[in-house]
């Protein structure tokens, strides 16, 4: 018997939310929040999802910052 196995990452919810200041690139920009899934898979089939991680991103240089799952859903409920 053949079984395969292993780890994928899932990127939902995205959107752009408040204005803000880039300490990496130092320019006013709108932050991208997204949320990110991990998935244990069994054929290529996400199966059981074991973690979740809650980012903002700056749409120029691309540096991101994890933030708090409160947070990402402050910003969601109030910009979508």
């Amino acid at each position: 018997m053949f079984i395969l196995f292993g780890l994928d990452s899932k990127i939902s919810d995205t959107f752009a939310g408040e204005n803000g200041w880039c300490t990496h690139c130092n320019n006013s920009i709108r932050w991208h929040y997204y949320k990110q899934t991990n998935w244990f898979s069994l054929f290529f089939i996400p199966v059981i999802p074991f973690q979740k991680k809650f980012y903002k991103a700056c749409p120029i240089c691309k540096q991101t910052i994890e933030i708090y799952q409160q947070e990402f859903g402050h910003f969601k409920s109030n910009h979508l």
